[in-house]
């Protein structure tokens, strides 16, 4: 994006407009966000000069008035949902440095996500991070997790012990906060629509017979074929991570990979 040197005049005479709608909106120079959010205004403000049209007989303060005013309410909610986010992991596996008891922090772990992360779009960008880049029986015990199962519960569906399985959670902790920090493009094979959660499974004989042979009392459970995948649509609660999680499990104990481009490690380990 090339300006003119009128053009880039107009963004140096206008750079106090930057800091002045920064400050109006909440932002503080002591706030950690408060360089990128500069950054971000910046770069609306240079937009701005590039798009300005003086024969429309608009002010250019104008225009980038509201550019600037944009990008920072946009850049405002990714700190808010980022923040909501960062918070909803760290609920799951508190810190273990608070002279705590090993089984008051397991204890802890029941939380529920749903409750936690208020952002629907965070809901759906979090289960599929956890669906496409951990391995089979990490995504089991934090979906069992979501579904409200206690620690001796999972323990015993997964055959792993109290220890081990806590072990787990820990190190996928860290995993969750690279995303968060260093967001990247992951396949969607989940989503929310109309109070129901639609998960797209690899399409194969063996798939369907798994899913259709796992056992779900929630209001709906319906499986579809398309094209590429199967297409599962089940209620929205708590329960159906646990119907997800039992279908994996099944999967992974018959040698199948049940979800499309997953990958066979966690992301981050050797």
């Amino acid at each position: 994006m090339k300006l003119s040197r009128e053009r880039e005049q107009l963004v140096i005479e206008n750079l106090r407009l930057v800091h002045y709608i920064l400050n109006q909106l909440g932002f503080r120079h002591s706030d950690s966000e408060y360089e990128d959010a500069v950054s971000q205004a910046t770069i609306a403000l240079i937009k701005a000069a590039y798009d300005f049209d003086e024969s429309k007989g608009t002010n250019f303060s104008t225009l980038a008035y509201k550019y600037i005013k944009t990008e920072a309410l946009n850049y405002r909610s990714s700190i808010k949902k980022r923040k909501v986010y960062e918070k909803s992991i760290n609920d799951i596996i508190p810190n273990t440095n608070n002279g705590t008891t090993f089984e008051s922090m397991l204890q802890e772990l029941s939380v529920n996500i749903e409750k936690e992360i208020e952002e629907r779009d965070m809901i759906i960008s979090s289960i599929n991070i956890l669906l496409t880049h951990f391995k089979v029986k990490h995504r089991t015990v934090m979906l069992y997790r979501l579904a409200g199962l206690k620690p001796m519960e999972i323990s015993s569906i997964v055959s792993c012990h109290r220890s081990r399985m806590y072990a787990i959670l820990k190190k996928d902790l860290d995993i969750f906060k690279k995303f968060i920090k260093h967001p990247r493009k992951h396949q969607k094979v989940f989503d929310v629509k109309d109070e129901m959660y639609i998960i797209s499974f690899s399409k194969s004989q063996k798939a369907l017979k798994i899913i259709n042979s796992i056992k779900c009392d929630l209001p709906y459970f319906k499986v579809f074929l398309n094209e590429k995948y199967i297409i599962v649509k089940i209620t929205a609660s708590a329960e159906a991570f646990a119907v997800i999680a039992d279908i994996l499990r099944e999967g992974d104990r018959l040698g199948l990979n049940l979800i499309p481009d997953a990958k066979k490690t966690n992301d981050g380990e050797q």
